[in-house]
Order: structure tokens, then C-alpha cells, then sequence
């Protein structure tokens, strides 16, 4: 009798674990796709000033993809689970390689992504993935000496400051020594892990320092990147922490009041081109000058926008414009189907009385506002 055997490379329980391992990550990359689909508000984009990234659709969700599965690798390398880490990082990599190659050189995400899967083959001992190592590590290097130059001159002139960065430096250099050691190139190995010393003795604070930091209510993380920022300087520190707070706080302002634009774009709706959104503030303007607020909003919609048209509608051609009529009667079949979208049925009848019945518009305008319009500042609502 002949038997057919199939030999296993890994133990029975090493599989477990890699299937594991990979159904925890396939089943982050399906939430993630839940919280991507559609225009939600809360996953937007930052740059390392706060200042928001508007993008195209697709390559938003791709990049919140990558970053996100990045994120997960870097909080199980904090656990020590090297291989989890490994495949969030691979899973990144595929999503950031879908970007495009333009936006790719606007961020630093993917040279970080780099640096991490070398790192992850560091901790696994992973010996046969150096040539891969070696390749990323250049790509991060090439990405570093283009944002930062060559020795950080470029930040220091930027940001009057290498602090954070420097870390990224050292990390890199260590990498690569490593990398040199193993591909028996001895020399450019001394030579790396010898500079990768001199940086950690710079990179290094005073713990008296840091304490007394604390005492004046800054984190841990904000101690550290402010004492190695200003080179130790105490004073210095208190008051680099306070301007980035302040220079954060000031750009969550802006980023709130283009939100609350964007939003209320949204809801006044699509011009007749179908491209470009009704502008509140030419509402505003019109509004100001004594106009009901319908009109305005129902001629610049006509007008896409144009000022100068839109006054001569209103003044000269009112017959032309599609008033909503807040009086009207909505039948229960219009309802029932805006409603089936989870919206409240009160809403849903002021919203298509607003809008003439158009279902499409209505249910924009409910999402803009979050399902309930009488949220709207409703100060510009004068009726025609």
C-alpha cells in the first residue's frame, strides 16, 4: 500500500499562529474599509503641521489603509510580536504602493514604513530578507536626505531644530550598519555603528531636566522631543513645547472652520454645472443686501455662482429660479424612503420641502448636517 505524506516546513502550532496572525489583519483591512467608504469627516488627513491633506477619494482611503496597518505593526513591535508586526507592515506596503508616486514623495510615511519592516527583520533574525533590508534602508535614505538634506540642514532651517528627526537618522544608520556587517563590508559597518554611537550620546536628556518638565504639566513625549530640540536647554524647552502647542491649536481652528465650510457647502448643494458646490459666502453677501435667502441660494445655484447673474435673476427674472415651497405636501412614499436611510421622518419632510421633492438633494442635505437641520444656524434662513 502506498502512503502519501505531506511534509510540513513549520509545526503544527507555528501555523496556528501565522493564521492567526493573518486573520487578525484581514479582518483589520475589513473595518477599515467600513470607516473608509463614503466621505466621513472623522478619518482626514494632516500633514506634520496639522494642516490638512485634501485628496481624492481613492487615494485618501488608501492611504488611511496603509496607515492604519502601519499603526497596528507599530503596536505589536511595542509588544514584541515581531511577526504580527511584520504582516501589518507588508499589508502597508501594498496599500502605499496603490498611491501615487507624487504623493508618495509629499509624505514620510512610507520611508517610515521602510525603516520598520528592517527593523522587524532585525528583531526575527530574518537573514535572507537582507537584500530586501538594504533596499528599503536606501529608499529611507534617499526619502530623508530629500525632506531633511543630507545633515538635517535643510529641517534645521525649516523647523530651527533636528530633534525628532535625529532619532529617525540613528535608526537608519544603525540599520544600515547592521545590514554592512552582514554583507561583509567591515569597515562601512565600524564606521556607521561608530557614528550611530555618537548620535545616541547627543540624542541622550537629563533626567533632572525631564522631571522638572513634568512639574509644568508637559508629557513625557513632549519633554523629550523639546529637550533634544533646543540641546538640553531647560528654558528653551518650556517655551518650544508651548509654540507647538499653540501653532497645533491654531491649525485644529482652521481645520474646524474649513470643516464647518465644506459642510455647509454641502448642504446648500451642487450648482447646474454639477461640479462646483453653492458658495456661502456669496450667500452671505446677497443675504446682507436684503435678498430672502431662498432666492439667493436658488440663483446662485442656477448662476454657478456668478455674482453678477445671480443678482439679475433675482431682480429681473425670479420666474426662472426653483424656489423650495415649505408649504407643500410631501406624500408618505417620499418619506418612507428617505426615512429607510435611518433618518428621522420630521427631518426627512422639512428636507424635501426644502429641496422640491428631490429625494437625491434632501438626503444630501440631511448627511451634511448630520440628520437634523434645525442644528443649521439658521440666522441667513429668510424666507422668500
Amino acid at each position: 500500500m502506498n502512503i502519501m505524506a505531506m511534509l510540513l516546513a513549520e509545526k503544527p502550532q507555528e501555523l496556528i499562529e501565522h493564521e492567526k496572525r493573518v486573520n487578525a489583519v484581514e479582518g483589520t483591512k475589513e473595518d477599515l474599509a467600513l470607516l473608509t467608504s463614503g466621505s466621513s469627516s472623522y478619518l482626514q488627513l494632516e500633514d506634520q503641521s496639522g494642516r490638512r491633506l485634501n485628496l481624492p477619494e481613492a487615494e485618501r482611503n488608501a492611504l488611511v489603509t496603509a496607515m492604519a496597518l502601519h499603526e497596528k505593526g507599530r503596536a505589536a513591535l511595542k509588544r514584541e510580536d515581531y511577526s504580527l508586526a511584520l504582516v501589518n507592515y507588508l499589508e502597508a506596503d501594498e496599500k502605499f504602493s496603490t498611491c501615487t508616486s507624487e504623493l508618495l514623495k509629499c509624505v514620510d510615511n512610507y520611508a517610515l514604513l521602510h525603516l520598520d519592516i528592517a527593523w522587524c527583520y532585525l528583531c526575527l533574525g530574518n537573514v535572507s530578507q537582507i537584500p530586501d533590508a538594504e533596499k528599503r534602508l536606501k529608499e529611507c535614505e534617499n526619502k530623508f536626505h530629500q525632506s531633511y538634506g543630507t545633515n538635517m540642514e535643510r529641517l534645521l532651517a525649516i523647523k530651527g531644530s533636528t530633534g525628532n528627526e535625529a532619532v529617525l537618522f540613528l535608526r537608519l544608520h544603525l540599520l544600515q550598519g547592521i545590514v554592512y556587517y552582514h554583507t561583509n563590508k567591515s569597515v562601512e559597518a565600524r564606521e556607521l555603528l561608530r557614528r550611530t554611537e555618537d548620535e545616541l550620546k547627543c540624542l541622550k536628556v537629563d533626567d533632572a531636566s525631564l522631571c522638572a518638565l513634568f512639574e509644568l504639566g508637559f508629557t513625557q513625549i513632549e519633554a523629550r522631543i523639546g529637550l533634544r530640540a533646543t540641546k538640553g536647554n531647560l528654558n528653551a524647552a518650556a517655551d518650544y513645547i508651548h509654540k507647538r502647542r499653540q501653532e497645533r491649536a491654531e491649525m485644529k481652528k482652521k481645520n474646524l472652520e474649513q470643516e464647518k465650510l465644506e459642510k455647509e457647502k454641502r448642504r446648500l448643494g451642487l450648482c447646474a454645472d454639477g461640479v462646483h458646490y453653492v458658495e456661502p459666502r456669496f450667500v452671505n453677501q446677497l443675504v446682507d443686501m436684503g435678498f430672502a435667502y431662498y432666492k439667493v441660494v436658488a440663483a446662485l445655484q442656477k448662476s454657478n455662482n456668478n455674482i453678477g447673474t445671480a443678482l439679475q435673476l433675482i431682480q429681473e427674472q425670479p420666474h426662472l429660479l426653483q424656489i423650495p415651497n415649505l408649504k407643500q405636501k410631501v406624500d408618505k412614499v417620499f418619506i418612507t424612503q428617505v426615512t429607510a436611510m435611518g433618518f428621522d421622518p420630521r427631518m426627512a419632510k422639512v428636507a424635501l420641502q426644502r429641496n422640491n421633492l428631490d429625494i437625491d438633494r434632501a438626503v444630501a442635505e440631511l448627511l451634511a448636517c448630520g440628520g437634523n437641520i434645525e442644528d443649521i444656524d439658521c440666522k441667513l434662513c429668510i424666507l422668500a
